[in-house]
């Protein structure tokens, strides 16, 4: 069973955590042993330093280590008169156990003959039976230590050693260990020795053992605690994240269904919401791509349809009789079929170029030749519609691009066609062409009517056509320009249209200069 992004996440946080927290508590546990073990140190030292200066009192007067040296009982005393608090044991110090002593109305009188008075306990009954308990004497008993000593709970005493300012051991069961803390021990400002107490291993009066238990049970507390808080912000924080991924999931597949108009709202400027916004953005140009493909079908239905009904219509007539066969009649229906076989050719070129698989046979040619040529073969049409064409003179050095011939032909022949269908009668048409350093600047303009700001930036669009001045009655399908755009973009230049300073329209075509023209025009410079 696969997990989802939520669980995941979700674990992901949790186990984070979790490995966060048991380090941190572990961390915790062990810096707060060895704290507070130093503090024992610490303490111990302080416990121990008045037993230093009883160790340089009795230095001096004993005038040396000599006569002390493995002295049991100077040693215990000297512990016992340092640290009056603690009762100390040494190695010979051990004193076997003390009894009462008994009050003198406890003994027997002597008996006869004159032997040794005995101790008759309380109760003790000599005439009883043997197995009697009255014949039985008390247990002994310990006497006790006196009240303001206590044993050693710290077990300072096994843990100190005494030696010489030779490092010779003084008192002490073994020489001191290298981790142990020296004290040094000063008789006029003289080093004479050192007392050391050996690290304990471990902390064992109860109340440090309790302290711990306690520090213990507080981490462990505060633990779970943070565990818990780490579970619900994971929770939530999961939360969070996949509610707007199930948005953003839930719109992608209303989108994929063709609900174009689908949208995801996320308000905030993270990352999340900037993906909403772009899912915005993706849908709109959808919608708005569906929108244009539905009127282009509805456009080229439009195109198609008409010179079809019209087809249809003189051909009907003509099989029923109503109009005669003449050969004006005919012409128009051939001129009907050609206009139809250039939508159909338009259209296939577009589609051509949509694909990548618009062909170019690309070669060195001379633009200027080209554009001498294009507009002698328009201006006998122009001159019957009473439009004056103006041409700068194409002379010089050969203008030598890398292009198709056919195609470059093709391009300024539909910018000429557009002119010459939608100039008025007695207008007029300039043709210029500039060289810059890398690039061929073409411009072509018209007089009257002119375009709409508006409408500047949509001539190049596939069936677009301003109706209030150049509307279909005038001829063209607005594929023209379409495919003006596709053959400049194929030769890598660029084509603009703005408004001209002859009241119509001002097409720009800017392309791509050969390397050794460029050459060529530098050494010129």
């Amino acid at each position: 069973m696969r997990l989802k992004i939520a669980p995941k996440l979700f674990l992901a946080l949790l186990l984070t955590n979790t490995l966060i927290i048991g380090a941190m508590a572990g961390v915790l546990r062990w810096r707060t042993e060895s704290d507070f073990l130093d503090y024992l140190r610490e303490t111990e030292v302080k416990a121990i330093s008045p037993l230093v200066e009883e160790l340089a009192r009795r230095y001096r007067d004993n005038q040396g280590w000599d006569g002390l040296r493995h002295n049991h009982r100077w040693w215990r005393q000297t512990l016992e008169s340092a640290l009056p608090n603690i009762r100390a044991r040494t190695g010979n110090a051990q004193q076997p156990p003390l009894r009462r002593r008994p009050s003198p109305e406890l003994w027997d009188d002597p008996p006869p003959r004159g032997g040794p008075r005995r101790f008759q306990p309380p109760g003790f009954d000599r005439e009883a039976p043997p197995d009697d308990p009255n014949r039985r004497p008390p247990p002994l008993v310990r006497r006790p230590p006196p009240p303001a000593a206590a044993e050693d709970p710290l077990r300072l005493v096994p843990r100190l050693v005494l030696i010489d300012a030779d490092e010779t051991v003084v008192m002490g069961r073994q020489p001191p260990s290298d981790d142990a803390t020296r004290l040094p021990i000063k008789v006029d400002q003289q080093l004479v020795g050192w007392l050391t107490i050996a690290p304990s291993s471990l902390p064992t009066d109860q109340l440090t053992l309790r302290f711990l238990d306690r520090q213990r049970d507080v981490a462990i507390l505060i633990a779970g605690a943070a565990l818990l808080i780490s579970a619900l912000v994971a929770l939530l924080l999961t939360r969070t994240v996949t509610g707007p991924i199930k948005k953003l999931a839930h719109g992608a597949r209303a989108l994929a269904a063709g609900a174009f108009d689908s949208r995801v709202n996320l308000p905030g400027n993270d990352e999340l919401a900037g993906l909403a916004r772009d899912f915005n953005s993706l849908a709109k140009t959808l919608e708005q791509n569906e929108q244009a493909r539905r009127a282009w079908i509805a456009d080229i239905s439009h195109e198609l349809r008409t010179p079809l009904s019209v087809l249809r219509g003189e051909i009907e007539a003509m099989q029923d009789g109503v109009r005669e066969a003449t050969p004006e009649r005919i012409a128009s229906l051939h001129d009907e079929v050609l206009g139809l076989s250039q939508l159909v050719e338009d259209l296939y070129q577009l589609s051509l170029s949509d694909l990548g698989a618009l062909t170019y046979r690309k070669a060195m040619i001379d633009l200027r030749a080209l554009l001498d040529d294009v507009a002698e073969r328009f201006r006998p049409r122009l001159a019957e519609q009473e439009i004056e064409l103006v041409c700068d003179p194409f002379e010089g050095a050969p203008w030598m691009v890398w292009g198709d011939r056919e195609r470059l032909a093709q391009l300024f022949t539909n910018l000429l066609e557009n002119s010459c269908r939608y100039t008025d009668a007695g207008g007029r048409v300039e043709l210029s062409a500039v060289r810059t350093p890398g690039w061929l600047m073409i411009d072509l303009e018209d007089s009257p009517p002119g375009v709409p700001e508006a409408a500047l930036s949509r001539l190049f669009e596939r069936l677009y056509r301003v109706d209030a001045s150049r509307n279909r009655h005038q001829g063209g399908a607005g594929l023209g320009l379409s495919i003006c755009k596709s053959i400049v973009e194929g030769h890598d230049g660029k084509v603009t249209a703005s408004a001209s300073r002859l009241g119509g329209l001002h097409v720009t075509v800017r392309l791509p200069m050969f390397a050794e023209d460029q050459a060529a025009m530098g050494r010129a410079r």
